[in-house]
């Protein structure tokens, strides 16, 4: 176990971890590309007087005997996990029904981190949709169907019970382009991007594809003792096509409806009941959204279980450490936010990506 002490630390921007968990191709070089301006951004989750070196996606990690080593997702397996009180199983219970929150200080946040170092296979456990759709029916989230699918006929025997699209997402990897939206309608190219992601990642989730009004994300962590750990939620910005913009911190929780903040809530504390059973420890988020039907908008409080690092947990890093809520972005501001917008990274090229966090405006 890293020492919680350390003043030195590897940051691993393992980006592609759950490829690799789903023995998936490695990322295409232009996402690579686009995730590139996040593995400077792990700085703020390290103390001010802790010097820091990043570690490539891909390549070799190794770390010295005096360096902490925090992953963006869970690196290795150990044959059983050793726990922080001495004991080794494979899971433990959640010892908390309400979750507490996050130490105000960067040092008590980077022990915490430290304290509880993820494996592999815990992480592969929990990623597993198949989790959510358990947690769906514990939680009676009306949501679906949704249904497991291995090979294109089984993909084209689900299309057949209905004429609205649905979207094939990968058992492991909440990424947005690891999913393909096909229906009885689609075309040779759709159907051409499903079989190729049922190749490169073998089992897939099917469900509804809705019109999404909001996203909303929640970052936490689980420790080995039962203990949890929650930032407030945060609201995950997309463009109108869907396309991931960032995460925005708010100054409070007034900008969620109440009885969706509830049912968030208690999302977030079955989703560490779940990692906690597999014996996951370690950093996580869940992603939830709303979403348009005739009779109005509804609220999904759980579609994702992400066991580990997540662009949530870096934007309310960002935020605490500048000491404002505002919006962490990947996507260049416009020049109503330039003024008050601060370069968090710098692109290597004039095409390339950089990143961005944009205060919010003082009330």
């Amino acid at each position: 176990m890293t020492t919680v002490n350390a003043r030195r630390a590897v940051l691993v921007a393992n980006f592609d971890c759950e490829r690799t968990w789903g023995g998936g191709a490695p990322l295409p070089a232009r996402v690579a590309r686009r995730l590139a301006p996040l593995a400077p951004l792990m700085r703020a989750l390290v103390p001010a007087d802790v010097s820091w070196r990043l570690a490539g996606m891909g390549a070799p990690v190794e770390a010295e005997a005096d360096e902490a080593l925090l992953a963006w997702g869970a690196l290795g397996d150990a044959p059983e996990q050793e726990l922080d009180d001495g004991v080794t199983r494979a899971s433990f219970p959640l010892a908390v029904s309400t979750p507490n929150a996050m130490p105000t200080s960067d040092e008590a946040l980077w022990a915490l981190l430290l304290a509880a170092t993820p494996h592999r296979a815990a992480a592969i456990a929990g990623s597993d949709r198949r989790e959510v759709a358990s947690l769906h029916d514990a939680l009676g989230i009306a949501f679906g169907p949704m249904h497991h699918v291995d090979t294109m006929g089984e993909l084209q025997a689900v299309l057949a019970t209905s004429a609205a699209p649905f979207v094939l997402k990968p058992s492991l990897t909440a990424a947005g382009r690891d999913r393909v939206v096909v229906a009885q309608s689609s075309d040779f190219r759709t159907f051409d991007i499903a079989r190729g992601l049922l190749r490169d990642h073998g089992r897939a989730i099917v469900e509804p594809w809705v019109t999404r009004t909001r996203d909303v994300g929640q970052a936490g962590l689980l420790t080995s003792r039962g203990e949890l750990h929650a930032f407030a939620p945060h609201e995950i910005v997309t463009s109108s096509d869907g396309t991931f913009i960032g995460a925005r911190v708010h100054a409070d929780d007034a900008w969620l409806p109440a009885p969706w903040r509830a049912q968030l809530a208690a999302a977030f504390v079955a989703a560490a009941q779940t990692l906690a059973h597999v014996g996951y420890r370690g950093p996580f988020g869940i992603d939830a959204f709303a979403y348009q039907t005739a009779a109005g908008e509804v609220f999904r409080p759980l579609c994702e279980i992400n066991p580990r690092l997540t662009f949530g947990w870096l934007a309310q890093a960002w935020a605490r450490r500048l000491g404002s809520p505002g919006l962490l972005t990947l996507r260049r501001p416009s020049p109503a936010q330039g003024p008050t917008a601060l370069a968090l990274t710098t692109p290597v090229a004039a095409s390339s990506p950089a990143a961005w966090f944009v205060p919010a405006p003082a009330a």
